[in-house]
């Protein structure tokens, strides 16, 4: 008897392997590989298998099993190989030295932000954490689009547009500038240089949700200042500026995973941190540090919440790399795992109003020289607490209804144009 292993009803290499034990047989006194052959009567006869024997079955078998089996054997071999979209993806990636998770050590005021970030709270979880939880079984069996809007207040916070701090905003599937992506120098290295065009450049940044400043948060003055700096100084000319914090969401429903959200935080965050430098450098302020450079970035899908941190690192060698570390990772079907994730998202904003905030007036009304732009005192909103906490709530106009979550919006979501990794052409 020849005992073979049960596979599931679905198995797409049973019709081939159906087809292939129809022609083997065991005989008693032959070897258990023997496989039969028809003559011309249709009488069987065992003999050895062999390249020449199972050559000569194979030609006589009928082209309609023949090509089944051919389709059947490709379908096999593409679904149990991985596609090499998002292995391309992250040695593109390596090779603009952008790297996802290597824990190298943060330098000293990076470490103390980051962990006054992961501060936990010790209060029970919120109202919306546990609404997080009770509406997970409906939102994972959304897309990504409806998913998203479905859970964005709570993974970030209300800005001007929600009657929120009148110094944040955010905006959906803003496509950033050509060339905003950090490129490495070439001009030492022709290795370096055949492996950047082997690879290709990295899609322009397209996050589906990112946080930043409101224009009305500077004066006058200090928005003519940011409109004279060079493009390399911004990811968009317009709001929110200064990026700080980056949503990249995926749904399983319709084949996102985790991996392909980290691919692409991981390219936006190094382009947000690369222009925030080149911010600080023009406005004077030498060698801004990675605490003065860093951005935050939430990757979500419909199980999980994945929290990163992004910075510029200088080895001994002086090689300059763009990292994405991990911060917190949360189960969406689980309470205290949302609620710590929200408590770090209230963290990243409270400091974001705060201390980056400051940080970046400070830089704007530095004198500098050659510039012949007259810069003024901060305009300082007073619905904003000493901390930083959002305070006083504005009252929404019809506009700004609009973009309250669970209100539809009248613009329409575009496509996700920059979640392919293939051909990718643009530097």
């Amino acid at each position: 008897m020849v005992l073979k292993r049960k596979r599931a009803a679905s198995d797409p290499r049973d019709s081939v392997s159906n087809e292939l034990q129809s022609a083997f047989v065991s005989v008693p006194g032959q070897h258990r590989n023997a496989y039969r052959t028809s003559d011309a009567f249709g009488s069987l006869s065992p003999s050895p298998l062999t390249v020449a024997n199972l050559s000569a079955h194979n030609a006589s078998m009928p082209p309609s099993s023949s090509s089944l089996a051919k389709a059947s054997l490709a379908s096999v071999s593409k679904a149990s190989l991985p596609s090499g979209t998002g292995s391309d993806a992250e040695n593109r990636l390596k090779t603009w030295y952008i790297f996802i998770d290597r824990k190298w050590p943060t330098p000293a005021p990076l470490s103390a932000l980051v962990a006054w970030i992961k501060t936990p709270r010790d209060d029970d979880p919120t109202p919306k954490s546990r609404r997080v939880v009770d509406l997970h079984p409906e939102v994972k069996q959304m897309k990504e689009s409806k998913a998203l809007f479905h859970n964005l207040r709570m993974f970030g916070a209300d800005t001007r547009t929600q009657g929120g701090d009148p110094n944040l905003d955010f905006e959906l599937d803003v496509v950033w500038r050509e060339g905003c992506i950090p490129k490495p120098n070439t001009s030492e290295d022709k290795t370096l240089e055949a492996a950047l065009k082997k690879f290709g450049c990295p899609p322009r940044p397209k996050p589906d949700v990112v946080y930043g400043y409101a224009e009305d948060t500077f004066s006058a003055p200090q928005m003519n200042v940011i409109r004279s700096l060079s493009p390399a100084a911004s990811v968009t000319d317009s709001a929110p500026y200064m990026p700080f914090y980056i949503h990249e969401w995926k749904a399983e429903k319709t084949g996102g995973n985790l991996y392909q959200a980290k691919l692409q935080a991981a390219r936006d965050g190094a382009a947000a941190v690369n222009a925030m430098r080149v911010f600080l450098l023009e406005n004077g302020v030498p060698d801004p540090g990675a605490d003065a450079t860093a951005v935050f970035s939430a990757c979500v899908t419909s199980e999980l919440l994945r929290l990163s941190v992004h910075w510029r690192r200088v080895d001994d060698r002086g090689q300059i790399t763009w990292e994405m570390d991990h911060l917190y990772m949360a189960r969406l079907e689980e309470v205290q795992d949302v609620f710590a994730a929200r408590s770090v998202i209230l963290r990243i904003m409270t400091w974001a109003v705060g201390e980056r905030l400051k940080a970046i007036r400070s830089a704007l009304d530095r004198p500098i020289v050659g510039r012949d732009i007259i810069v003024g005192p901060s305009v300082l909103n007073t619905s904003v607490s000493p901390d930083g906490v959002l305070l006083t709530p504005r009252t929404l106009s019809d506009s700004d209804k609009r973009s309250v979550i669970g209100q539809p919006s009248s613009k329409k979501r575009k496509p996700h144009v920059a979640d392919s990794y293939e051909n990718a052409d643009i530097c």
